[in-house]
């Protein structure tokens, strides 16, 4: 895999994980905490690991 084709995925993947991150905010009414929002990245990108490892 050339490093283009890296960044580029990982790029996608933050992405991604940054509007899955931003769309569960939006849908709670009330702050949502750090602790809270690493927990809802925690959850969007463990899958992901798995699946590469």
């Amino acid at each position: 895999m050339s490093k283009t084709q890296y960044y580029q995925q990982l790029s996608s993947v933050i992405d991604n994980a940054l509007l899955h991150l931003y769309c569960q905010i939006a849908i709670t009414k009330r702050f949502v905490p750090i602790a809270q929002r690493n927990m809802i990245l925690n959850h969007f990108l463990k899958p992901k690991i798995h699946t590469i490892i």
